[in-house]
């Protein structure tokens, strides 16, 4: 793209398809090489066919990890697709294909749903749950929630920092037809995640006009 993203710069991102499946490939050998290292992937199931296409040995391996327990996915929907804009027909369709996709390329039932972009609508939870997925997590990008009956902004989620009201690790995500799963609050406290390695490409290219 011009003017290229953050995202396709190495060593954090990768220029092409294949140079962000090399990326998760280089992930998955250093927990491979790590004695007690487990990760997690927020990954949809295009993505994860874009990663067995480009890399030979990746299903092996993650195989490998799987059954060591080292290795889980989370959101599992087809292509992470915005829900807020298309809404109930095009989740159930993107949650029920994704899911299917996990299943029969790795075995794997994901029951965490998370979005790395927003895609948040009222009954989503209802749908998520229909399709045996018990929990969600939100995202640390900026948002904000509110509660409906007594508007007032109840949570802000500022880039790795939340700041709760109350305090809470976990809040009931209601859909509209009465039904609940629990949501997860990942709290930071106090401070801003850091990450040298993003820190350190966004120092390099923080003056540069095509960034």
């Amino acid at each position: 793209t011009e003017p290229r993203a953050l995202e396709t710069v190495p060593p954090w991102g990768g220029g092409d398809v294949h140079g962000y499946c090399l990326k998760m490939f280089e992930m998955l050998k250093k927990v491979d090489e790590t004695p007690g290292m487990k990760i997690d992937f927020d990954l949809s199931a295009k993505e994860l066919l874009m990663f067995l296409a480009e890399i030979e040995d990746g299903k092996a391996l993650m195989q490998k990890l799987l059954s060591e327990g080292r290795l889980g996915f989370v959101g599992g929907d087809y292509a992470q697709a915005h829900y807020h804009e298309a809404r109930s027909e095009s989740a159930l369709r993107q949650i029920r294909k994704g899911l299917e996709v996990f299943r029969d390329e790795l075995g794997v039932r994901i029951d965490t749903f998370q979005h790395q972009e927003t895609g948040l609508f009222e009954n989503l939870p209802q749908i998520l749950a229909a399709f045996g997925v018990e929990k969600g997590a939100i995202h640390t990008f900026v948002s904000a929630f509110e509660f409906l009956e007594a508007p007032s902004l109840e949570i802000l989620s500022n880039f790795g920092r939340l700041e709760l009201v109350h305090g809470e690790t976990f809040a009931a995500w209601r859909g509209l037809d009465g039904t609940c799963i629990p949501l997860y609050l990942p709290i930071v406290q106090n401070h801003l995640s850091h990450d040298g390695e993003v820190e350190a490409v966004f120092d390099r290219f923080r003056d540069d006009e095509d960034y």
